[in-house]
């Protein structure tokens, strides 16, 4: 949620500014701003600064509603960054009504936004989080599902240890180090331990644990690139075992997953394993080895401990 400008993450221990949490600390994305005018202005560097962005507050929502909204944002002009206020799903409503009526003028927006507000800008009512039927309409098929990990956030690791703990998985590493020392066969190999492995159990695919961070922010990236490439190659060559469902958690991950490794080209939505987080995706225009396979994005930065081994039980019901 962010009130008076200040975004807060949920944590275990409540509610944290995000610029003190460990995401803030990521080796490629680090930032230091939890106030969202001053996280643009952090990441375009000098580019834009705290007072070029606009803030939509509260008072503005609830007070102002739509006609409101619709008005700063028709005022606006030249690539304004605007930031969002909302501590309560009304609040994200009444902006994308706002931002519906400022379209409706002639407006053109960019939305950069959690899946909270893609629901309520499309108009979808809240839907319970998926389970049984809903999430297998046509009853959950035989098989064991392929879970890829390649987030290194301490919650990310945690979350390994409590899957590992509760659920029979047979864990398989893919190396880091292998990876940047250019092993260009150790995708293959490792596709092969996990096609192997998958007709026993779920298997947890995993980079090694140990971070591998570059002199600089820019260095960094390519090598989660690099690493984020050799897991998608590594998916890739483990479809033909037809796995039961593809869960990636992290989010150059999921979206390499997605694009590289199942080769999706479209998908739906067909909604989240909990309220505003962690979705579904149903391939509809993909290999034919990956249609069918229901798709769940896991970003690193959400949940508890245990939220990664109830998202695996889940998928695991039988509906």
């Amino acid at each position: 949620m962010t009130v008076d400008d200040i975004h807060w993450a949920r944590t275990a221990t409540g509610l944290v500014p995000v610029g003190e949490t460990e995401f803030a600390h990521d080796a490629a994305f680090s930032y230091t701003a939890s106030d969202l005018r001053d996280f643009v202005a952090e990441k375009a560097r000098g580019a834009i600064t705290r007072d070029d962005v606009v803030s939509i507050g509260r008072a503005d929502i609830r007070s102002g509603g739509p006609d409101r909204i619709c008005e700063l944002l028709t005022g606006l002009h030249h690539g304004t960054w605007v930031i969002v206020n909302a501590s309560e799903y009304s609040d994200l409503e009444t902006v994308a009504y706002g931002a519906l009526l400022a379209e409706r003028a002639g407006k053109r927006l960019l939305f950069r936004t959690g899946p909270s507000f893609v629901r309520a800008l499309a108009g979808t009512e809240p839907a319970a989080p998926l389970r049984g039927r809903r999430l297998w309409p046509a009853g959950r098929p035989a098989g064991h599902g392929l879970i890829v990990v390649g987030s290194h956030v301490g919650q990310t690791s945690r979350q390994l240890t409590v899957l590992r703990a509760q659920s029979d998985v047979t864990g398989i590493e893919l190396s880091v180090p292998g990876i940047l020392s250019g092993a260009a066969d150790l995708p293959a190999r490792t596709a092969q331990q996990v096609r192997d492995a998958l007709s026993r159990s779920d298997v947890l695919l995993y980079t090694s644990r140990a971070v591998a961070a570059g002199g600089s922010a820019r260095h960094s990236l390519q090598i989660a690139r690099a690493v984020s490439a050799a897991v998608a190659s590594t998916v890739r060559e483990t479809l033909p075992a037809r796995p039961a469902w593809v869960l990636a958690k992290g989010g150059i991950t999921a979206h390499d997953v997605a694009l590289h490794g199942l080769r999706i080209r479209r998908a739906e939505v067909a909604g989240q394993l909990f309220p505003g987080m962690i979705s579904v995706l149903s391939p509809v225009a993909a290999p034919p080895e990956a249609l069918g396979v229901p798709y769940v994005v896991f970003a690193g930065n959400v949940g508890d401990d245990a939220t990664l081994a109830q998202v695996v039980a889940i998928l695991n019901e039988l509906a």
